[in-house]
């Protein structure tokens, strides 16, 4: 047995890991299974999502090669509404039907660059993905660098002192 194998074999001993809650389906009984049962995408289980990086503010979940597949706004960073607004803001993206002057329904799904995206709140922060979940998306990164300069940093910026 190599040591990858070995290692394998390890972790499939342990206990669950925070990256065995990191699903998107919640399923953490089906990802840590051994056989590997649950790994697979069916119409009862959407595409696991790998978290990459956790701070205060951000999620990022990255596919294996580290293209991002989604990211999620930490509860309290900002709400449903001000994100969306914000991102309507952004050249590019278009939100297909809503109206200016109406609320964002949940989820709220837009355009950007010929990809259709969704906002929603699976749990307590608010996700930013492809339709297609399991989607790795190259201009998921312009999307993230748009949301981190003029979402996060204008409510960051309300608290420092001068």
């Amino acid at each position: 047995m190599n040591a990858a194998a070995a290692s394998d074999a390890a972790m499939s001993d342990a206990a669950p890991s925070d990256a065995a809650f990191s699903d998107a389906s919640g399923d953490a009984a089906a990802a840590a299974s051994p056989s590997g049962e649950g790994l697979g995408t069916s119409a009862a289980h959407p595409p696991r999502l790998c978290l990459a990086i956790r701070t205060s503010l951000l999620c990022e979940f990255r596919d294996p090669s580290g293209v991002l597949q989604a990211f999620e706004v930490c509860n309290g960073q900002t709400t449903f509404g001000v994100l969306c607004s914000a991102l309507s803001l952004m050249p590019g993206v278009e939100f297909p039907g809503h109206d200016p002057l109406a609320w964002f329904p949940r989820p709220s799904r837009f355009t950007f660059r010929g990809e259709l995206y969704e906002v929603s709140i699976p749990h307590e922060n608010i996700r930013v993905c492809p339709v297609d979940m399991g989607k790795s998306v190259i201009e998921m990164e312009e999307l993230l660098e748009y949301v981190r300069h003029n979402v996060l940093r204008t409510r960051a910026a309300r608290y420092t002192i001068r």
